[in-house]
């Protein structure tokens, strides 16, 4: 255990190093999120991560999944822009593997050329990658992740193809969980991927008959950019039904509250088997996102991780 550490901590520290060294930034969609249920909470998941979802916003979450998880989520962007998402948890006797895939499409666009007279051609931009993801629940209170993951862009003649690592970790006693992780050490060619430091912290204000009630904080700084301060609450009645509220700031822009900038809501209803959740997120005078999400549970016998959701 002790040289697994030792080869994470030495990975990070170089990793992070030769980052600062070069600051051009690709892949920045990377910074979309995952699913409905975290966006409805204003992105505020890196200590709540306890579904597939996990592989993406912390993957030592996924040692809390004691069942197969498979989630499929649409989000619909501005204009013609889509972003489809599918997400996997698959316990073991020790750990959890999961999977993500996703794909982004721009729509259509008219060439131009750098005087801005058309080329007479229709370009159709777009992205798409996976990653693979193990979590483990190493004691009662801490858990540790890692995943990698790979990604490629195109758009008309010009292609990127890149591979990146993202490692994470969950701490809980009692109501309280504490959660960090490092997204995308990596780099494409020349370019470095935005690398994203996190740390958040949530509290089960309420968990009484059925009820509960979750408050989230996070923190993140993403390499060369801002500094972003996310704010969320999910409270869950009857057991089956969700509603949730969130706040993305970035702290280097004007937040226009008036125009609902960076507030998001959700909602969702679930059962043993399937769960849906929707979310809505505002971004001022662009307008709104929409994201829905499908989530099916198989039951596998495994109770050892049970986790309340």
């Amino acid at each position: 255990m002790k040289k697994i550490f030792f080869i994470m901590i030495t990975f990070i520290l170089c990793s992070s190093i030769f980052a600062v060294q070069n600051s051009n930034i690709i892949f920045s969609f990377f910074d979309l999120g995952v699913g409905a249920r975290a966006a409805g909470m204003g992105e505020a998941f890196t200590s709540v991560a306890d579904d597939s979802s996990a592989v993406y916003w912390n993957p030592a979450g996924l040692g809390l999944l004691n069942n197969i998880e498979i989630s499929v989520t649409y989000d619909k962007w501005f204009m013609d822009t889509f972003y489809q998402h599918m997400t996997a948890g698959f316990p073991l006797s020790i750990g959890t593997i999961g999977i993500d895939t996703f794909y982004m499409n721009y729509g259509k666009f008219e060439s131009i050329d750098d005087s801005g007279v058309s080329l007479n051609k229709e370009i159709y931009p777009y992205n798409f990658g996976g990653s693979i993801a193990y979590g483990i629940k190493l004691n009662k209170s801490f858990l540790l992740g890692v995943s990698s993951k790979f990604i490629y862009q195109t758009i008309d003649d010009n292609t990127n193809f890149g591979f990146a690592f993202d490692t994470g970790g969950i701490f809980r006693i009692n109501n309280f969980s504490i959660g960090f992780n490092i997204q995308n050490l990596g780099v494409e060619k020349s370019y470095n991927l935005p690398i994203k430091f996190n740390l958040g912290g949530s509290f089960n204000l309420l968990d009484l008959n059925n009820n509960l009630l979750i408050l989230a904080i996070k923190g993140s700084l993403i390499l060369n950019a801002d500094f972003i301060l996310n704010l969320g609450a999910e409270y869950v009645f009857m057991r089956d039904f969700s509603l949730r509220v969130g706040y993305k700031i970035r702290l280097d822009e004007a937040n226009e509250i008036e125009e609902l900038n960076g507030i998001g809501f959700g909602l969702g209803y679930g059962t043993s088997f399937m769960k849906i959740d929707y979310a809505i997120v505002f971004h001022g005078e662009l307008g709104q996102i929409h994201k829905i999400a499908l989530t099916f549970k198989f039951d596998t016998g495994n109770k050892e991780k049970t986790n309340k959701k």
